[in-house]
């Protein structure tokens, strides 16, 4: 049975660990903080939004359930 050099496989995974966090790094810094700071609307309309009121009622539907 041949044997198998641990130090390229440790460093083998080293690589693919560096390179997973450095594309989590990537998507966390450039694509989802920059709409986070972006001034304008992307639906270029200026009015106020409304808020809405969501009320949900759930007390005894037990019998409502499929």
């Amino acid at each position: 049975m041949p044997q198998i050099d641990l130090e390229i496989i440790q460093y083998s995974v080293l690589g693919v660990l560096c390179l997973a966090t450095g594309i989590q790094l990537y998507y966390l810094l450039f694509e989802m903080a920059v709409p986070g700071f972006r001034k304008t609307s992307l639906s270029g309309t200026t009015a106020p939004v409304k808020p809405v009121s969501v009320i949900i009622c759930a007390r005894n539907e037990l019998k409502n359930l499929p």
